[in-house]
């Protein structure tokens, strides 16, 4: 009769060996998910955020991890991030492509064109039918002033790039092809010569001479008509109200004209626009990082609509790059 528990003992023990190492198993897995679990937003928590750092730390050959983790990073505005996390990958594994990749990218967030180039150049090297390389050395080029290599890589860019999801992207890099083009055109032509200045013909008076025998006839008195009474002004109409239309054509014809963006983002702030102003200014803080004063507009945009935080993140931001007048906000 003793056997029975015994024998009861012994299969619960051996029950609950398998399934501790089932559980050890399926909690280290579900750890490694949290981050490919994590949404793509910068509205995610600082402890979400830290989880996802910790595991694509503990698993650099995870390059769905690695990419993911990138990602975040990236829609919060945390280059600096991205740039140390790539910098440890490639100390083990120099041939990691994706590694090369975003660290070219942050370090053009990061405004270090420079360095941006040499990593760009080393993936375009091993990935040469990737036309990513090349939009990306061409927004650099554009910030060195280096505008026929900027000319040259945006060519490179649309004769590679082939994906129909980048179409908005070729678009964009053939409206930098005809504005720099157009650029370099205008400056080489030469300038039309001036029309030769006209003398004016000189003026010959003639001297009236006057007899002094012959007399003057008085000039008749004109009495002075009644004044008339003025008619009342007509009544003003009321001023037609501010438009943005023209800056926001301004700005689908060239994506990257910051000049415009200048101009659309102070004619909607003034309407007090300040969705739309949010939201177009960081779609041209996206494709243009370069700009700081695009964090001005944006801080004021979300000082308006009562979002502090976000505001001292943005003047923040344009206070490091020198924007004016962003520093005391």
């Amino acid at each position: 009769m003793a056997i029975l528990p015994l024998m009861r003992t012994t299969s619960r023990k051996r029950l609950v060996v398998p399934l501790s190492i089932t559980a050890l198993v399926a909690s280290l897995y579900g750890c490694a998910e949290v981050c490919l679990q994590t949404p793509i937003s910068d509205k995610v928590s600082n402890a979400r955020v830290a989880e996802c750092a910790a595991e694509a730390e503990s698993n650099l050959d995870r390059r769905d991890i690695f990419d993911r983790y990138v990602r975040l990073r990236w829609a919060r505005g945390e280059y600096t991030q991205i740039v140390a996390l790539c910098r440890q990958i490639l100390e083990q594994n120099k041939d990691r492509t994706d590694a090369m990749f975003y660290l070219a990218v942050g370090l053009r967030k990061l405004g270090k064109c420079e360095q941006a180039l040499t990593h760009y150049r080393r993936y375009a090297d091993r990935r040469p039918r990737d036309g990513d390389p090349h939009f990306g050395m061409a927004l650099c080029y554009e910030r060195l002033g280096r505008r026929a290599d900027a000319l040259a890589a945006y060519q490179a860019y649309v004769k590679k790039e082939k994906r129909p999801d980048k179409r908005p992207w070729r678009a964009k890099a053939r409206a930098r092809i005809a504005a720099l083009s157009g650029g370099a055109a205008l400056a080489s032509a030469p300038r039309p010569a001036a029309p030769p200045r006209r003398t004016p013909t000189p003026v010959v008076v003639a001297k009236l001479l006057a007899s002094p025998t012959k007399p003057v006839a008085a000039k008749p008195v004109v009495t002075a008509k009644p004044a008339v009474t003025a008619k009342p002004a007509a009544p003003t109409k009321p001023a037609a109200p501010v438009s943005c239309d023209a800056h926001e054509a301004a700005i689908k014809r060239d994506p990257f004209d910051t000049k415009a963006y200048d101009r659309y983002a102070s004619c909607a702030l003034a309407k007090r626009d300040y969705a739309r102003v949010q939201k177009r200014l960081r779609v041209a803080i996206r494709d243009n990082p370069e700009w700081a004063k695009g964090w001005f507009h944006l801080g004021l945009a979300y000082k308006a609509t009562g979002q502090t935080a976000r505001a001292k993140s943005a003047f923040a931001k344009a206070c490091s790059a020198g924007v004016p007048g962003s520093c005391n906000r």
